[in-house]
């Protein structure tokens, strides 16, 4: 066997890369497939990342997330320990600060969403405004909803948000890991946790579809033209497993 090696033209370099093995004369033909394939992990974690935001173009691809305000709203903060995004939709710049990535899936897939946030400023955000959207567009969705005084389940349906269920809850005074989780498919749950303890559950049937065209996932002040500030120290997904991503927040 001869093996023929050449490098990665410049344009190669970055990105998520797949490798295809073609043994001549052998009657033989082998492809190297992702791994676990239809799971899927994508997570940010500023402190891990060198301080980049999401959307930085270093971040590989299948990981970046698409700002979709300003960038004025956007930077990342190193304070007492801590590195987070601070996300910060300023009403008089008419612009929002969220991120948003394209995923989809279909009802029977189990999935979470995880993240260690700070609601540094509810201003002027409806209720949807500092959400946490999970979207596909061939299944029902659910959010987290955060306001300064509570979080809970939101859904939606075309344009109109509904908040499902909601606690009292300071998510004022400090980081706190929510965790939004459905599991056991089409007839299962979807739950909400804070700090490792559960705070809500549903039927996942109680979820709507949405309607309309949507970015399968979105975190960070999102309603155009309002005032909000949120802190993302962590965040992540997981489609196809809901194993834990980040665990409990640990003061630095």
């Amino acid at each position: 066997m001869k093996w023929k090696t050449t490098q990665f033209a410049e344009s190669q370099l970055d990105g998520d890369k797949k490798i295809r093995f073609h043994l001549k004369n052998a009657d033989l033909y082998s492809y190297l497939p992702d791994q676990n394939p239809g799971k899927l992990t994508v997570t940010y974690v500023p402190a891990e990342n060198g301080g980049l935001l999401p959307s930085d173009e270093k971040i590989p691809e299948s990981l970046r997330f698409a700002m979709r305000g300003k960038p004025s709203g956007y930077r990342v903060v190193s304070e007492r320990g801590w590195v987070y995004a601070d996300l910060h939709s300023v009403a008089a710049e008419k612009t929002s600060a969220c991120f948003t990535k394209d995923a989809d899936w279909t009802d029977d897939v189990d999935w979470c969403v995880e993240a260690w946030y700070r609601v540094a400023d509810m201003g002027t955000e409806p209720n949807y405004g500092l959400a946490t959207f999970v979207s596909p567009s061939s299944a029902r969705n659910a959010a987290i909803f955060l306001s300064d005084k509570a979080v809970g389940i939101i859904s939606s349906r075309d344009h109109t948000h509904q908040v499902l269920k909601s606690v009292d809850m300071n998510t004022t005074d400090g980081f706190h890991w929510y965790r939004l989780v459905h599991s056991g498919g089409e007839k299962g749950t979807i739950s909400l946790s804070v700090d490792g303890k559960e705070a809500i559950c549903l039927a996942y049937t109680d979820l709507f579809h949405r309607g309309v065209p949507t970015p399968g996932i979105m975190f960070g002040p999102n309603a155009g033209h309002m005032e909000g500030r949120l802190h993302v120290a962590k965040f992540g997904y997981r489609v196809g497993s809901t194993d834990p991503l980040f665990g409990p927040v640990k003061q630095p």
